[in-house]
C-alpha cells in the first residue's frame, strides 16, 4: 500500500508540473514532445487555415496546430494551450492536446519593428514584426493559391508567404517602397536558416507610403452584354478612376475611361464593343495627393451570338420523379457515342485536354479522321499516359512535364472556338475522363456549352499550357471569371491559379434553403467549414462521399457529420463515385439556384498543384437537372428521399430563427393540432398540441446546436438553435 500511495503522489507530482504554465520562451527551449502548458494572446483568424494559430505573450511568439482551434478562436483571445511540442518543417508547433478561451477582444501585442536582416530569424519567430522600406521584387496580382514572394531591402531579398485564403490574394502587388508588417515563420526541411517567411494576415499589414488608393479587389465585370460592360473595383482611399483597354494584354489603346472624381468604389462602363470577344483592361488611380495605384491586366469577357445552350448528360441513372419539368438524360452507354458524335462535327479545331485516356471507343480514329479533314487537332495530357497509346494520337500533343508537382488533371474538350459562325463553338467539361471505365461505370456527369466567349478563354488556358508550356503554379490567372451564356450567369475558374477554393466555399454559403453535393476525395477542411455555416444558417444539408476518400479525409467527417449526421452518405457501390459537384437551392427558385462542377476535387493537390477546370452555372433548370441525379446516387446508398419544399407555410409561422433560448410556434388555423420536433436524422425532440390560432412557445435549450423540423400535419417549417 504505502509503494502504490508513493507512486500515486509521484504521478500526481508528474501531472501537475506538466499542466504547469509556462512563458512561451520557456517553452520554445523544451525538447520535441515535451507537453508544455502556455498562455498568449492570438494574433491571427483564419487567414492562415482553421487549423493554426498563432499565439504571443511579453517573451515570444508560438504556432498552435489543432483542427479545432479554428473555429473557435479569433484574433484577440487569450488562449490557454497544453500540448505537445513538435517540429514541422522546422517550425515549433504545439499540437494537438486541449485548449482553452480565456477572455476575447483583447488588444493584440505590437509588432516589433526590425530590420529584415534581424527580424528573419529564430528569435522572432511565431512573433508579430514588422519591415519599413521594404519593396516586392515583382509585379502584377498577387496569386490566389497560397505562394511565396521576393521581398527587399535593397541589399538582401527576403520570402513572404501571401496565403490563398487571405483577402491580399488576387490584389494588385504593392509597387514602391512599403512598410510591412506580419508573423514571422519558417518553412525549411534542410535549411532553417535560409526557410523563415514572413506570414501578412491581410491588407492591412500593408502600410503605403504616401496615400494612395490602393486596391482592395480586383477588377470586377458585370452587366454584361454583347457589345458593352462594366468594370467595378474598390479602393482603401478615394481616388480617379481611369480605364484603358484592347484585345491583346500587351496592347491596351483600343479605349480609354477618365473619371476625375474621388471614389472608393469605382465603376465604369465599356461600350462599342464586339460580341464574343475577349478584351484586356487595366484600372489607374490617383488620390487627390497625386500618389498612384495601378492594377494588374485583367481579361474580361462580352456576351457571344452564340445559342448558348447548356447540355448536362449522365452515365448512371437518375431520378426524374423530382424534375421540375426537364429531365435529367441517362445516356446508358452512350456518352462515348456521344464525344466520338462531337468530334466528328470539328470543322476547323480541337484542343482536348485529359488526365486518363484509352482508345476502347475509337476516339483516336475520330481524331484521325478530324486531322484528314482539315482539323487542326491539338492534345494536352498528363505525363502518366501510356507511351505507344500516345505515340498513336494525331495533331501537336504536349504532355505535363512529370517531375512537376501534380498532375494534368483536366477533362474537356474545345471545339471550333474561332469560328466566324458563333452556333459552332463548343466546350465539353465535367468530372469524367476519357476512358470506357470512367464513360460507361463510374458514376461522373458531363456539361456542354454552345458559346463562344466561353470557348475562347478555355483555349486562353489551353495555349498557355501548350504554347506556353506553363502548368500548375507556373500559370498566371490570365481568363475571364464572368459569362452570360443562353440568359444565365456562368463562372469560369482554373486550377490552381483562379480562386476555386473562394469559390466553392462561395456557392455552399449561398444555400438559403437546401444544399447537396456529391465528391471524390474531399479533404478541405476549409470547404468542410463553409457546408457547416450552410447548415447552421438553416439549409438542409446532404452529400455523398466514395469510400475511397484520402485517409486525411477523417478531419473533413470530423467537421460534417454532427451536423449532417444520417444525410452524409459514404458511397459503397461497386462504381467509382466520380462526381465533384454542389447543388444549392434546386427546390428553391427564388434563391438563386446554383450548380458547381468540373474535374476539381476538393483536395490540396488540386488546389495547389493540379491542372484543373471548374464551372459554376445559376440556373434552376440546370440545378433541378442535377438534383435529380444527386437523388438517385443518394437513394442508391440508402438514403431516404424526404421532399425538400422551402419554407413557404401560410399556417406556421416560427420566431426568433435561429432560436437561441426559446422560439414561438405560430399556427394560424381554426383546429388544435399536435405538433413534433425532429432533428435532421428524424428522430423527435420534443412534441406538444398547439390551440387553435395561438402561439406556443418551447424551451430550445434543452436542444443541442444545430437544425430541427417542426411538424404538423403536412406543414413543416425548418429552424436553427445556435
Amino acid at each position: 500500500m504505502k509503494n502504490f500511495l508513493l507512486f500515486f503522489s509521484l504521478l500526481c507530482a508528474v501531472s501537475s508540473a506538466s499542466a504547469q504554465t509556462i512563458s512561451i520562451a520557456q517553452a520554445r527551449l523544451q525538447a520535441e514532445a515535451s507537453t508544455v502548458t502556455v498562455k498568449g494572446i492570438v494574433t491571427n483568424g483564419s487567414e492562415f487555415g482553421n487549423s493554426i494559430r498563432y499565439i504571443q505573450d511579453e517573451t515570444a511568439g508560438i504556432a498552435v496546430f489543432n483542427p479545432a482551434v479554428g473555429a473557435a478562436t479569433q484574433a484577440g483571445d487569450s488562449l490557454l494551450v497544453t500540448g505537445q511540442l513538435a517540429y514541422y518543417n522546422n517550425l515549433i508547433e504545439i499540437t494537438g492536446g486541449t485548449f482553452t478561451v480565456i477572455n476575447t477582444g483583447n488588444p493584440l501585442p505590437s509588432p516589433a519593428v526590425l530590420t529584415p536582416s534581424v527580424g528573419f530569424a529564430d528569435m522572432y519567430e511565431g512573433q508579430l514584426v514588422s519591415f519599413d522600406n521594404v519593396s516586392f521584387s515583382s509585379t502584377g496580382n498577387f496569386g490566389t493559391s497560397s505562394a511565396n514572394y521576393n521581398l527587399t531591402d535593397g541589399t538582401n531579398t527576403y520570402q513572404v508567404r501571401i496565403n490563398g485564403a487571405s483577402n491580399i490574394a488576387g490584389t494588385p502587388i504593392p509597387s514602391g517602397i512599403i512598410n510591412i508588417t506580419g508573423i514571422m515563420s519558417q518553412f525549411s526541411a534542410n535549411d532553417p536558416a535560409t526557410g523563415f517567411q514572413l506570414l501578412p494576415r491581410s491588407l492591412a499589414d500593408f502600410d503605403f507610403l504616401g496615400n494612395p488608393p490602393v486596391f482592395t479587389t480586383t477588377l470586377q465585370a458585370s452587366n454584361l452584354t454583347t457589345n458593352s460592360l462594366t468594370v467595378g473595383f474598390e479602393t482603401q482611399n478615394p481616388g480617379t478612376t481611369v480605364l484603358v483597354w484592347g484585345t491583346s494584354p500587351t496592347d491596351l489603346t483600343l479605349g480609354s475611361i477618365n473619371d476625375a472624381s474621388f471614389t472608393t468604389s469605382h465603376s465604369a462602363n465599356l461600350t462599342g464593343l464586339q460580341a464574343g470577344t475577349i478584351y484586356y483592361i487595366q484600372a489607374t488611380t490617383v488620390s487627390a495627393t497625386g500618389d498612384v495605384s495601378v492594377s494588374a491586366v485583367q481579361p474580361v469577357a462580352t456576351v457571344s451570338l452564340s445559342s448558348g445552350a447548356i447540355k448536362v448528360y449522365f452515365n448512371r441513372q437518375v431520378d426524374n420523379t423530382v424534375s421540375s419539368g426537364t429531365n435529367a438524360i441517362y445516356v446508358n452507354q452512350q456518352l462515348p457515342d456521344t464525344l466520338v458524335a462531337y468530334l466528328n462535327r470539328a470543322e476547323e479545331s480541337i484542343d482536348i485536354c485529359f488526365y486518363s485516356y484509352d482508345n476502347d471507343n475509337q476516339f483516336t480514329e475520330a481524331l484521325q479522321a478530324a486531322v484528314a479533314r482539315g482539323v487542326t487537332v491539338r492534345i494536352a495530357g498528363d505525363d502518366g499516359i501510356d507511351a505507344a497509346l500516345w505515340a498513336s494520337l494525331p495533331g501537336t500533343k504536349t504532355k505535363r512535364p512529370g517531375a512537376l508537382n501534380g498532375i494534368m488533371h483536366n477533362k474537356f474538350l474545345v471545339i471550333d472556338a474561332n469560328s466566324t459562325n458563333p452556333n459552332k463553338p463548343i466546350v465539353w467539361t465535367g468530372s469524367t475522363n476519357f476512358t470506357d471505365n470512367q464513360m460507361t461505370v463510374d458514376a461522373n456527369n458531363v456539361i456542354i456549352f454552345q458559346d463562344q466567349s466561353l470557348a475562347r478563354a478555355y483555349t486562353i488556358e489551353f495555349e498557355e499550357m501548350v504554347l506556353g508550356n506553363k502548368f500548375g503554379p507556373q500559370k498566371t490567372d490570365n481568363t475571364p471569371k464572368e459569362f452570360l451564356i443562353g440568359g444565365k450567369r456562368v463562372e469560369l475558374y482554373f486550377s490552381p491559379t483562379d480562386l476555386v477554393n473562394p469559390a466553392i466555399q462561395r456557392v455552399a454559403r449561398s444555400a438559403q434553403n437546401d444544399l447537396y453535393f456529391a465528391i471524390l476525395a474531399f479533404t478541405r477542411t476549409d470547404i468542410a467549414y463553409a457546408f457547416k455555416d450552410a447548415s447552421e444558417g438553416g439549409a438542409l444539408l446532404s452529400g455523398i462521399m466514395d469510400a475511397d476518400s484520402d485517409p486525411n479525409t477523417a478531419a473533413v467527417l470530423d467537421i460534417l457529420q454532427p451536423v449532417m449526421g444520417n444525410n452524409l452518405k459514404i458511397d459503397n457501390n461497386g462504381y467509382i463515385m466520380h462526381h465533384k459537384y454542389i447543388i444549392a437551392d434546386p427546390t428553391l427558385p427564388t434563391s438563386d439556384p446554383t450548380v458547381l462542377t468540373g474535374s476539381h476535387n476538393w483536395s490540396n493537390a488540386a488546389q495547389f498543384n493540379n491542372d484543373e477546370n471548374t464551372v459554376v452555372v445559376h440556373d434552376a433548370t440546370i440545378a433541378n437537372i442535377y438534383y435529380q441525379e444527386w437523388m438517385r446516387r443518394y437513394t442508391d446508398n440508402g438514403g431516404v428521399y424526404v421532399p425538400q419544399t422551402p419554407n413557404l407555410s401560410t399556417n406556421l409561422q416560427l420566431y426568433p430563427n435561429p432560436a437561441s433560448s426559446v422560439l414561438n410556434i405560430v399556427w394560424r388555423s381554426n383546429s388544435t393540432v399536435n405538433y413534433s420536433v425532429s432533428n435532421i436524422m428524424g428522430q423527435m425532440m420534443q412534441s406538444g398540441t398547439i390551440n387553435a390560432n395561438q402561439t406556443q412557445q418551447i424551451d430550445t435549450n434543452t436542444l443541442p446546436k444545430g437544425m430541427y423540423i417542426v411538424q404538423i400535419g403536412t406543414e413543416a417549417m425548418r429552424f436553427v438553435v445556435q
